[in-house]
């Protein structure tokens, strides 16, 4: 999710080259691997959160493209970030992970 995060922050300000496009991609399959593993394995827990994570993400990011004159893009960079670090953190705990 922080490659994604990454990748995504970067083409904000400028149209992403195919390189960037590939990259995206390929971060995106992994994210959505990730995702189906939760919801295989996970409680419902997990999976409500893992869900909600990512549709945050990328309604985010989505809303940053659509509007970018209107779009705090650092605001939304922050939010990402602290989207992931929920996430990270309801997974250790509902995991007992210190």
């Amino acid at each position: 999710m922080n490659a994604w995060r990454e990748l995504v922050v970067d083409t904000w300000g400028d149209s992403p080259d195919e390189a960037i496009l590939a990259e995206l991609h390929d971060t995106v399959i992994a994210m959505s691997d990730q995702l189906a593993t939760l919801k295989l394995i996970g409680t419902d827990s997990i999976r409500s959160a893992a869900t909600a994570a990512v549709d945050d993400l990328f309604a985010t990011a989505a809303a940053v493209r659509r509007s970018p004159a209107t779009a705090d893009p650092v605001q939304a960079s922050r939010h990402l970030s602290a989207t992931i670090r929920t996430l990270r953190e309801h997974l250790r705990e509902a995991l007992s992970i210190a």
